[in-house]
């Protein structure tokens, strides 16, 4: 897969799942659902706009340094992850990470 649309796109649907794995829990619900865009915008210090754009495959064939590591920081995903994708590497599969903090304050990552 060559084409840089294809790959852009390839890396905005990574990013919705793992972002759809982050999982919170709703205890009036009794369920857990995963994080928002805004969310992710929140705890990574991006504008939503980003990460909207990121998932919508509209991006370039390189992402900046800052946005990349908060990304993958925020992901739990290695770092460099973003880059190798955009060279044509397999994304990560989602997996499941458990928020251990309420969304309405606090660090929501896990160390």
């Amino acid at each position: 897969m060559t084409d840089t649309a294809d790959v852009a796109r390839l890396l905005g649907k990574a990013i919705a799942e793992q972002r759809h794995a982050i999982l919170y829990s709703i205890p009036s619900l009794g369920r857990s659902r995963g994080i928002t865009q805004a969310h992710l915008a929140a705890w990574t210090g991006l504008p939503l706009a980003t990460i909207q754009a990121l998932e919508a495959g509209r991006i370039g064939d390189t992402v900046r340094p800052r946005t990349s590591v908060a990304i993958e920081a925020a992901l739990q995903w290695d770092a460099g992850t973003i880059s190798a994708v955009l060279k044509g590497a397999e994304p990560p599969a989602p997996r499941e990470i458990a928020l251990r903090a309420e969304l309405d304050g606090g660090d929501r990552r896990n160390p």
